[in-house]
């Protein structure tokens, strides 16, 4: 599998550099280039795909989370 492939518009992902950003939404992946939305941040921010700092977060049914505004 190509790297370009692990990156799947509507996936979580979030910035092991910068956790502020909240939870990442993937946009776009192409061209060596992966797009990704934080809508805490409100900031869109494109990474290339080799050296993106991006970790995946993947939920499990029963996981219980803290949404931002409590």
């Amino acid at each position: 599998m190509s790297k370009s492939e692990e990156y799947i518009p509507g996936q979580r992902w979030a910035s092991e550099t910068q956790p502020e950003l909240g939870l990442g939404l993937i946009i776009r992946a192409q061209s060596g280039r992966v797009t990704v939305h934080f809508p805490v941040a409100v900031e869109t921010l494109t990474y290339a795909i080799d050296s993106a700092p991006l970790r995946r977060v993947v939920f499990s049914k029963g996981d219980t989370l803290r949404t931002h505004d409590g």
